[in-house]
């Protein structure tokens, strides 16, 4: 489900001086695939990630 549907809105920004969240964009999708193919940080998480740079652009 879309985010947009399931609160009626927008994601938000949200920003620190330290981090910014913000909704995944298609450029992002090497970055995700990547991140989630990095055995340090899949092992700790409940979804070993998208299997290819394609399914993260699926995945924004």
């Amino acid at each position: 489900m879309k985010f947009t549907k399931l609160l009626g809105m927008s994601f938000p920004t949200i920003q620190t001086e330290q981090i910014r969240l913000r909704k995944l964009k298609r450029d992002d999708a090497l970055s995700l695939y990547n991140y989630y193919s990095n055995e340090n940080v899949y092992c700790y998480l409940d979804w070993n990630g998208p299997e290819s740079i394609e399914r993260s652009i699926e995945v924004k």
